[in-house]
């Protein structure tokens, strides 16, 4: 009778009534070897025991008209029978060997090696993506210093609706020439009824640079234009450009 698959044996039973009397089997693939009276299974596998009440087990699949025939009658009481399964050498030498330690050896490696390609490829996604941010930052600091406030929102709201038409729009905000392609994108524009453009000169200037070192002549607009910049900020003047040492710059006049 098939008990165990053809491959495996090494199980040992031991079967025991209530009387403290015991016998020991070996099943083998489908046999079952006798090992004599007595428990001799090995003493190391005791904690990986599994033991069924034979007689309960037997009562549970027993049907209604033989469940009163499933204990045997000794000496005019009704004995108790336990049945306890142990592993072996024999067993443990099926599951526990050369190939299986490779086995898993080789799939310890492989996730360990799995680890390290994610921990590198997540290192350099995320380099780059400080990269890209870097580069996001510096470019919309450049926009910010071309383009007043409401030119920017303006330009990120097409850009969120249609990027397609938002980019034909800065186009054509940015080339001068007009072609069909600005022709179907219309330049970003605010109309203002009354505003006002400043120009600011250095009297003397060309006169005092002249006689003056090339670093001298920069740091005194660097200190100039930073204090006019300043300035320009609290009060909300938009500064277009620096030419030389004249500082161009435009802001909404507001009528009272």
């Amino acid at each position: 009778m098939d008990i165990l698959p053809d491959n495996i044996h090494g199980l040992v039973c031991v079967v025991e009534n209530s009387n403290g009397q015991s016998h020991t089997f070996q099943v083998n693939g489908g046999d079952a070897v006798s090992l004599g009276e007595g428990d001799s299974h090995d003493g190391q596998y005791s904690d990986k025991a599994h033991s069924i009440n034979l007689v309960a087990k037997l009562k549970e699949t027993a049907s209604p008209e033989s469940r009163s025939f499933t204990a045997a009658g000794v000496n005019g009481q009704y004995m108790n029978y336990t049945l306890t399964v142990y592993p072996s050498d024999d067993f443990k030498a099926i599951f526990v060997n050369r190939r299986a330690q490779e086995s898993a050896g080789t799939i310890a490696v492989t996730f360990v090696v799995a680890i390290c390609l994610f921990l590198i490829y997540d290192y350099y996604v995320q380099r780059r993506q400080r990269i890209v941010l870097d580069r996001a930052v510096r470019a919309a600091a450049v926009v910010s210093s071309l383009f007043p406030s409401n030119v920017r929102e303006q330009i990120i709201n097409d850009e969120d609706n249609n990027p397609n038409k938002s980019r034909k729009r800065t186009s054509a905000f940015l080339v001068s020439t007009v072609n069909k392609a600005s022709s179907d994108a219309p330049p970003l524009a605010t109309k203002y009824p009354s505003c006002t453009v400043y120009f600011a000169d250095l009297t003397g200037f060309t006169k005092w640079s002249s006689t003056r070192q090339p670093e001298m002549v920069f740091q005194l607009l660097e200190i100039i234009f930073k204090e006019f910049e300043t300035a320009a900020a609290k009060r909300g003047v938009f500064k277009v450009e620096t030419i030389g040492d004249c500082y161009m710059a435009v802001v909404r006049t507001c009528l009272v």
